[in-house]
């Protein structure tokens, strides 16, 4: 098995701003089942959101997610983020984990790698933007909790206090 380690997303000979073109891409980069980036320094800015958005278009279609297993970084000086990517100013500011040099596993390691590509064949099998819906949905609703029990707090240490004044 492969160490996952990052590999740059190659639109040699294609136009990226092609919609079948970009699919062609990420397939032959295995976006999603290996860490990667696309660096987009020669878009303008509108050029930019332009190619983002038929990005995501052919993530959709390819049923792959930006985040998981693995993620897909933007390298671009245009923009410092986007709701749906990971925005990075250069490859030297993407998280470290992921340069690793290519060497011979231990067999531990080699355990743990296949478990990691176990999950990730799970994870792909998965309606990941229904979950990622859900998982959004919830993350308000907790919000929304958080604020009302606090607020709850604060009225429990008022009574208290009143409480106590009146002793």
């Amino acid at each position: 098995m492969k160490i996952p380690i990052y590999a740059e997303v190659s639109f040699e000979g294609l136009n990226q701003l092609n919609l079948e073109d970009i699919k062609k891409a990420l397939q032959k980069a295995q976006v999603g089942f290996t860490p990667s980036y696309i660096t987009t320094h020669h878009f303008n800015l509108q050029e930019l959101l332009t190619f983002l958005k038929l990005l995501d278009q052919a993530l959709v279609e390819l049923n792959l997610s930006a985040r998981f297993p693995y993620p897909l970084y933007i390298i671009s000086n245009n923009i410092t983020s986007h709701p749906q990517f990971y925005i990075e100013q250069n490859v030297e500011s993407l998280p470290s984990h992921f340069f690793k040099k290519v060497k011979r596993l231990k067999p531990k390691e080699q355990l743990l790698l296949s478990k990691v590509v176990f999950t990730g064949e799970k994870i792909s099998n998965v309606d990941l933007l229904s979950k990622l819906d859900f998982l959004h949905n919830q993350a308000i609703l907790n919000r929304e909790l958080a604020i009302i029990c606090h607020e709850l707090f604060s009225y429990e240490t008022i009574l208290e206090q009143l409480r106590e004044s009146l002793d």
